[in-house]
């Protein structure tokens, strides 16, 4: 593991988080199938999690939104994230 809030190294895994001002912080767990659970606190009223596959392009960078359902509990909100062969970069943002 590597300090900060921005990512996270470890094996064959880089996964970059963009802490959104405001937002809960994101947190990432590898599982035993090679994917990922992404999580943060709850409650987190009207955020949803985007992805994109490049950090690279600064302000023009392409966000996709993670679609619906996520998991929830009475602690945490999260997504699994299948195992990809491809880079993804992660945020939190508000509705």
């Amino acid at each position: 593991m590597s300090g900060g809030n921005y990512s996270l190294t470890g094996g064959f895994w880089s996964v970059p988080f963009i802490q959104t001002p405001g937002a809960p912080a994101l947190a990432v767990e590898r599982l035993g199938t090679g994917g990922l659970r992404v999580f943060w606190a709850a409650p987190a009223i009207d955020w949803v999690l985007d992805e994109t596959p490049d950090l690279t392009t600064g302000i023009a960078t392409p966000w996709t939104h993670v679609p619906f359902p996520y998991q929830t509990n009475s602690t945490h909100i999260s997504v699994t994230i299948p195992p990809t062969a491809s880079f993804k970069g992660y945020r939190l943002r508000k509705l």
